[in-house]
């Protein structure tokens, strides 16, 4: 997971967006699978809001 952006919403409020890349995996052998651009927004409460996903990249499965 890489952290590309972190912003608060208002000033001196406690509204905040942080969008990450992340490469999922397979779950069993770690093999990643893709790229991805997530933007959450984090609100008082605390509330949790998906604003924007992006698939970026797909990556081959290997061959066993």
């Amino acid at each position: 997971m890489e952290l590309i952006e972190t912003k608060r919403n208002h000033f001196r409020g406690f509204d905040l967006q942080i969008t990450f890349e992340i490469e999922p995996t397979d779950g069993g052998h770690n093999i990643s699978l893709g790229k991805d651009r997530m933007t959450y927004e984090i609100t008082v409460g605390p509330e949790v809001k998906l604003i924007n996903h992006t698939h970026l990249k797909t990556y081959k499965y290997p061959p066993e």
